[in-house]
């Protein structure tokens, strides 16, 4: 019950923001312009921010995760592709969407808390690191299946993701940080202060703007999609990370981990990622919806399962 109660505890009040969001736009308290306006300020500025000063703070990969995160990053490409070529007969847009949906974790709000709780300080450290590495192949593989799934008729598809790749926020926050880290440098108080305000404003703007776009009479007309994308990023992932890490035998502790970021609902950027760069955010907020409200199941059916390894 405490294991439930822990998923419960992080992932509802995620999911209450998200139904805040759809009650602001039922009673016209917030509008399409308010939902552009946020996502872009969060897309631009705060989850850049939050990028920055998460990657920024790691000093170094402990041995015990390294092949995790190597396992971790070839089950993700293996599920990107396999997503790709499984949606080829779907629009752009949308199966873009259902691809970055179905393979990018929130790890970042979900996963270390839950990480935490469950499994202690040591543990912590092991989650902030696998967010670090695995934080640049999300925006990465984001970009890329964003551009690809949005290409206009004769449009090059090298040409638009060099173009997105240069002009995305993510990755240069990415790039910035990962010098600061690799150089030691530190930013002063008054200026991490600052940012950690600016950051703080990615999770509450990005879930109302989430709810306040979710369309319910299109949700049951798309649910192919939504649940293909739940059932991968909650279940396929995990199941296919925790049985390469049991083949290859990593430490329990680090494996533990692994499973956890890798089964957390789908990560909160992936809405305002894929309304700016033109794909079908409606269908990537209801993803995010959706997973994040089963996560409260899938989530503790995978701690009551990790529970069940040797020390």
């Amino acid at each position: 019950m405490s294991l439930f109660t822990a998923a419960l505890s992080n992932v509802l009040p995620l999911f209450a923001l998200i139904f805040l969001g759809a009650i602001l736009r039922r009673s016209s308290m917030v509008d399409e312009s308010f939902i552009s306006t946020s996502s872009k300020l969060v897309f631009r500025i705060a989850l850049p921010v939050m990028v920055f000063r998460r990657l920024s703070q790691v000093e170094a990969v402990p041995t015990e995760l390294i092949a995790g995160i190597g396992l971790f990053a070839g089950v993700t490409l293996l599920a990107v592709g396999f997503l790709w070529l499984f949606l080829r007969g779907v629009p752009g847009p949308q199966s873009s969407a259902a691809v970055q949906g179905a393979f990018r974790s929130n790890i970042a709000i979900v996963g270390l808390a839950i990480i935490e709780i469950a499994y202690g300080p040591l543990s912590l450290v092991y989650g902030a690191v696998v967010l670090a590495m695995i934080m640049p192949l999300y925006n990465l593989l984001a970009v890329m299946v964003l551009s690809h799934g949005t290409l206009a008729e004769g449009e090059s598809p090298i040409r638009r993701v060099l173009i997105e790749l240069i002009r995305n926020p993510l990755i240069w926050a990415v790039v910035v940080s990962l010098g600061f880290a690799l150089l030691g440098w530190a930013t002063p108080p008054a200026v991490d202060r600052t940012l950690e305000y600016l950051s703080r404003l990615t999770l509450p703007l990005a879930l109302i703007g989430i709810g306040a776009s979710l369309d319910f009479s299109s949700l049951m007309h798309r649910s192919g999609l939504w649940a293909l994308a739940a059932v991968v990023k909650l279940l396929l992932i995990p199941a296919a990370v925790l049985g390469g890490g049991l083949l290859i035998g990593i430490d329990a502790a680090a494996l533990r981990v692994l499973v956890i970021t890798a089964a957390c609902p789908t990560a909160v950027a992936s809405f305002p990622m894929a309304r700016a760069m033109g794909a079908d955010s409606r269908l990537a907020g209801e993803i995010v919806s959706v997973t994040t409200l089963a996560s409260i199941l899938s989530l503790t059916f995978w701690m009551i399962f990790l529970g069940m390894l040797p020390a």
